[in-house]
């Protein structure tokens, strides 16, 4: 099932998820300090309201030394999780260093993280955070075609370095190649839990069936993992023939697409909320073709949103809590390129893949007024939660993007 390409991130990575720190790498497994390459001058305050929009400032861009810093997340804590992406030194593909996470606040130095080295030079997939934690998910892989990942996270309980929680090599304990994942949302953080995507053939799964035989399509499925924050238990499986988990309050939600398991070309594809002891359905959505398909899905505790292609075209739909159906907003992008993102009070989109509509766009629920953010040169993505959010300002392609910082507040 195809979707919208997310390693494009990789691709144009000086405005999405960064890649890489240029250094000697370390032995494996052996605890690093932070770079001492981090930033000056990253902040510039420039402080203006346009109605209920306040943007407060600039952030990131060319990092001194080298290389250049971007938002990965933003918790629930007010603070922003920053990643800096080494001056690989190098045309094309090769990565000579690996990403590098920190926390930061407007006005003040990024605090990086120590983590454990991996085994080689690798860069961000996607990150998220939730009041004092931060999980991130990274692979040495620069193609299309695998993505040897690994699940790191820094908490409270797991002490002030962070730790790898989950490996490929770890959980399937035999030589199996990862497989590239498209999924756009393929990392959550619900509340002291991280939940992933991973794309493999299912009987590459720990005490999976030898044979397919007619349970499973002749095809890649798509799974979801978990694991505790603090590395206390091993990694176990949520659900099959599903992706794009992603939080919604305190409850863990995730697409399920019975064409992953069957692989016909016809299902049904489900927006799915985890409870304690079971979970139910939120929506669904009947598909005759693979050009309708759910492509994302966000939330809080007061709604749920999704963003899908239906016949190639791009539509949001966002459910309140206490409304019966869903409101749609159908949109000018096409083929599954939207990426969309939740705060308390509103939705955000872009062009997740820079394929339709350049414009970066904020919906108040309570108000249905949408407003205009800006506009991107190609991959556009914003960063919400609470009533902050963060999102690229356009660039010419010459220079690392800046990141606006702004509050939305009614």
């Amino acid at each position: 099932m195809t979707r919208s390409p997310r390693w494009l991130i990789a691709v144009v990575a000086l405005i999405a998820a960064p890649a890489c720190t240029a250094s000697t790498p370390d032995p494996p497994g052996r605890e690093v300090a932070a770079s001492e390459r981090t930033s000056t001058g990253l902040w510039t305050p420039t402080s203006s309201t346009d109605g209920d929009l306040t943007r407060l400032g600039l952030y990131g861009g060319p990092v001194k030394g080298g290389g250049s810093a971007s938002i990965a997340a933003i918790s629930s804590s007010g603070r922003f999780i920053t990643s800096i992406r080494p001056d690989t030194g190098t045309s094309g593909p090769l990565l000579t260093g690996t990403t590098q996470m920190g926390w930061w606040l407007p006005g003040e130095e990024p605090t990086m993280i120590t983590a454990p080295k991996p085994p080689g030079p690798s860069q961000l997939v996607a990150a998220d955070a939730h009041d004092d934690t931060v999980i991130w998910r990274e692979t040495r892989s620069t193609n299309l075609e695998a993505e040897d990942w690994r699940i790191l996270a820094q908490s409270p309980v797991g002490g002030p370095a962070a730790q790898v929680i989950a490996s490929y090599d770890n959980y399937y304990g035999a030589d199996v190649v990862p497989m590239f994942n498209d999924d756009p949302h393929p990392l959550a953080l619900v509340e002291d839990r991280a939940y992933w995507s991973i794309r493999d053939w299912p009987t590459d799964a720990p005490n999976a069936p030898e044979q397919r035989g007619g349970l499973y399509p002749d095809r890649p499925t798509y799974r979801i993992l978990t694991a505790p924050v603090d590395g206390s238990k091993k990694t176990s499986q949520v659900a099959l023939g599903a992706y794009g988990p992603a939080r919604a309050g305190d409850r863990l939600i995730y697409i399920a697409d019975d064409r992953l398991i069957t692989g016909r070309t016809s299902g049904i594809a489900r927006i799915v909320e985890a409870g304690d002891l079971r979970s139910r359905t939120v929506r669904q959505l009947r598909a005759s073709t693979y050009a309708t398909r759910i492509t994302m899905t966000c939330g809080t505790s007061t709604y749920i949103a999704w963003a899908a292609t239906e016949h190639g075209k791009d539509v949001i739909s966002i459910l309140p809590r206490d409304e019966m159906h869903p409101r749609r907003i159908p949109l000018r992008s096409t083929g599954g390129s939207t990426e969309i993102s939740c705060g308390d009070s509103f939705i955000t989109w872009g062009r997740g893949s820079g394929r339709g509509d350049a414009t970066l766009y904020l919906y108040d629920i309570a108000t249905k007024k949408k407003t205009e953010l800006g506009t991107t040169r190609a991959y556009g993505r914003v960063r919400a939660q609470g009533d902050t959010l963060a999102y690229p300002e356009k660039t010419d392609g010459s220079r690392p993007a800046r990141w606006v910082v702004a509050t939305w507040r009614p």
